[in-house]
């Protein structure tokens, strides 16, 4: 016998009953989630106000942002609430993030990972973002939303939605810090040093 409340992403229950030599199986949905230990070296926060010229333009920068790119820094709050657990929901959540940002802010309805690499300007060394890397985002972002690429292994999908999280989140911090009026070489060594104690892959 088997029960089940939904039929992907599965974990596996067993239990027997040995007097009566029964066993049932439970299926219960549980996207897989993948938790890693990370401790900044630079501290919690991507920079600190002696990292930026005048707070009071940041601030009035940041304010006029966050209108303008509704809802995408709620969707993108709730990414980093999450923590250091890593899920396809929390991948698909960041996305969502990216593609409102991108949409409402530059006022282009065609949404472009390659586009928001170029936006971010950043390098490949510190984004780790080639286009293998953008390419595999968005056949993950298929997969997950859709489940309509069924090419990928298993370890594509585990290992990938891991490295693919961390590689977009870092391409929005680029954009987040450029559209803040911070320069391409300031935004890469804040990231560098944000990342230092672990290296995105």
């Amino acid at each position: 016998m088997f029960a089940s409340n939904r039929p992907d992403d599965l974990r596996r229950e067993t239990y027997y009953n040995a007097r009566r030599k029964r066993q049932i199986v439970v299926l219960r949905a549980d996207r897989q989630t993948y938790d890693y230990e990370w401790r900044p070296n630079y501290g919690h926060y991507l920079f600190k106000a002696k990292d930026i010229d005048g707070e009071a333009k940041v601030i009035q920068l940041w304010i006029a942002l966050w209108r303008q790119a509704d809802p995408a820094f709620g969707y993108f709050g709730e990414y980093i609430k999450a923590g250091n657990t890593y899920s396809p929901d929390r991948f698909l959540t960041l996305y969502k993030a990216a593609e409102n940002y991108w949409k409402r802010v530059t006022g282009e309805p065609n949404w472009k990972l390659p586009k928001l690499r170029a936006r971010a300007g950043i390098q490949e060394a510190v984004s780790h973002c080639d286009n293998d890397a953008i390419a595999l985002i968005g056949r993950l972002r298929k997969y997950h939303g859709h489940l309509g690429d069924q090419e990928l292994t298993p370890e594509e999908i585990a290992d990938g939605t891991f490295d693919s999280t961390r590689r977009l989140y870092v391409l929005m911090q680029a954009c987040l810090l450029r559209e803040l009026g911070l320069e391409t070489e300031r935004i890469e060594k804040l990231i560098q040093l944000h990342y230092l104690n672990w290296p995105v892959p």
